[in-house]
């Protein structure tokens, strides 16, 4: 039987767990997003064969600090992510119970670090802030590249009129000299 290895993917919300499951995976298995808010709503698990034959299996787990979930639900969620790996394996060694007793003991700290609300608001508002001024340089920089190719056509037609003025010009003359020369 081929040996198995397990990731489960913890950590706060909008840390990037779903990106760094799917570059582990080499796939994209979970869905991500590049910004602060949460994606994964529950334990998801994935898998694939490793070259050498092993299994690697990993689940991606909800933030541990999802302001809208009380400290027991993400708990709840944290002991499912790992009954997900152990699922189907007795646990012999205990160490559901090891790390259900690192749970209570960090959930103090982890309640701590927890995002209120109104600073969620905030940093969300920062984030939007950030992106319409992004938008509106770009905008900008569209405006005057923009601008810059009208001069050139401006250029170029006064250029292509010029030319053409000039060449009107030396084909009177050559008319004029024509007809002197006739005349002669």
């Amino acid at each position: 039987m081929a040996k198995t290895l397990d990731i489960a993917l913890l950590g706060k919300t909008g840390v990037g767990k779903s990106r760094t499951g799917n570059r582990i995976l080499g796939r994209k298995a979970f869905e991500s997003s590049p910004c602060l808010l949460q994606v994964t709503n529950k334990a998801q698990k994935e898998g694939s064969q490793l070259p050498d034959g092993r299994i690697l299996r990993v689940v991606d787990t909800p933030g541990l600090t999802d302001i809208r979930r009380t400290m027991e639900e993400r708990e709840a969620m944290f002991m499912n992510a790992i009954k997900e790996i152990v699922e189907g394996e007795k646990d012999e060694k205990g160490e559901l119970s090891n790390l259900r007793k690192l749970t209570n003991e960090q959930k103090l700290q982890v309640e701590k670090e927890v995002v209120a609300p109104e600073e969620y608001m905030k940093v969300e508002e920062k984030i939007r802030v950030q992106e319409r001024n992004k938008l509106k340089a770009q905008e900008e920089d569209l405006k005057k590249q923009r601008q810059e190719l009208e001069r050139e056509k401006k250029l170029e037609e006064e250029i292509r009129v010029q030319e053409r003025k000039k060449l009107l010009t030396q084909e009177e003359d050559l008319k004029k000299q024509r007809v002197k020369l006739e005349r002669e």
